[in-house]
This record gives C-alpha cells, structure tokens and sequence, in this order.
C-alpha cells in the first residue's frame, strides 16, 4: 500500500548534526508494519527480517539525537520519575518513534517560521520549583507534583514561536500525528495551503489566535481529567 505524505529530507553527519533539509511532498510505499515489541525483536537479533538493517540505521541515529539533547533526557526524567523515554522506556523501537517525531516536528515548524507560514508553535516554561523546593527541604506531595507538571511540563500553544524548555529548541511545533493531535492536522493544513498551495484555505491572524486559544482550552480540559484520574487510580 501507499500514503501521500509530507517529508522532511534531511542532511546528518556522522555525529547527528543537521547539515542541510528540505520539506517536500511525497509518497510512502509500505511494504512492512510492526509493533514496537516487533521491532525491538528484530533490533535485538531474536527475530529475523529484511528490514533488520534499516531498524538498525534508524536506532543508531535515534541513539545519537538521544545522547545529543541532554535537556530532553533530562525532561524525560522529571515528567517520568526517572524514566528514560517519553514512548515505551526501554523500547529501541520506541525511541526511534519519539526522536523521529521530534526531529520532523523541529524541521517542520522552523521551515514554516523561516518561510512566514501561518502556524500553531508549542513552547514549554523552564521548571524551577522542584529545585526550590528540594532547597528549602520541603516534601514534594501529590498536589504539589500535579502543580509543577501542569504549569510548566504541559505543552502550550502559541501563534508565535516561544522556547520549549523540554525540547532545547526556540522553533516548535507539532506536526508528527495529524490523526491523533487536532494541532498537528492544522498545521499540516497550513503547510498544504502556503507552500504546497494544493489546497484553497486562507488562515486570517484572527481565525489563528482563535483556534490556538482553543487548542489551550482544551488541553487544560484534558490535563486536568489525566491528573484527576490518575489521583483516583492512586486512591483504589
């Protein structure tokens, strides 16, 4: 099967630093589906497959973008108490998903400010209350873990690009899962509409700050139903 797609086409050296990209529309042939508990099979030699060398390219590359952004791992670690990954910790297969994620979701919304496109940026607030209060010797509780992760390691929205603390990155935006992330379709539709121009859709200033004003709403709804259910689950 096959899937029209956008692609980020990207120039590394041997040490993970971006050279050169470029963003461009394009078509993926899909030849092969795993799971990621497939691919960590055949990553690991306890299963046999033609794909083995392509997993392979892909994990050495995660392993260095990984190793690279020590803000990120070390984001990861706080939101995840101790956790090593966002996806699946422990999961090679996991880890290629999250750094090609982000590797895509950073290309595609610093070409996007580059190039004046209309776009919803994601930017996240430097955590210091944890530090404070390891300082002061005060006891970290549930109600004061759930402050910390819903002022400063929730994602928010913003029609201008502001730094994203988790990340290390100025420019961001996501654009990874447009089937999953209502943010994510509108910013492919952006791209579709100011570059590619294959759509008619004009995004006006206005129209922009009312949806990011939207997107926020509603991801303050959702963090607070996960923070509140996750306190029941704690209770049962």
């Amino acid at each position: 099967s096959s899937k029209d797609v956008i692609t980020v086409s990207v120039v590394l050296n041997d040490s993970g630093d971006i050279l050169d990209y470029s963003i461009k529309q394009g078509t993926v042939f899909i030849t092969s589906n795993f799971w990621t508990d497939e691919a960590d099979l055949i990553l690991s030699g306890k299963k046999k497959s033609s794909t083995e060398y392509l997993l392979k390219e892909l994990s050495y590359f995660a392993s260095i973008f990984r190793t690279k952004n020590q803000i990120r791992q070390s984001y990861y670690k706080k939101k995840n108490k101790g956790e090593d990954s966002s996806i699946n910790p422990g999961s090679v297969a996991g880890q290629i998903v999250s750094e090609g994620n982000v590797l895509f979701n950073t290309l595609s919304s610093r070409f996007a400010y580059d190039n004046g496109i209309p776009f919803v940026y994601s930017y996240q607030d430097n955590e210091y209350i944890t530090e404070l209060l390891d300082k002061l010797n005060i006891v970290i509780n549930d109600d004061i873990e759930a402050i910390v992760k819903a002022t400063y390691l929730s994602t928010k929205f913003s029609t201008n690009p502001r730094y994203h603390s988790g990340n290390g990155e100025n420019v961001y935006g996501k654009t990874s899962s447009p089937l999953r992330r209502y943010p994510d379709f509108n910013n492919e539709l952006l791209l579709h509409a100011y570059y590619f121009k294959d759509i008619d859709f004009e995004m006006t200033p206005e129209m922009l700050a009312e949806r990011v004003e939207y997107f926020n709403r509603r991801k303050e709804q959702i963090d607070l139903f996960s923070s509140e259910y996750g306190r029941a689950l704690k209770l049962t």
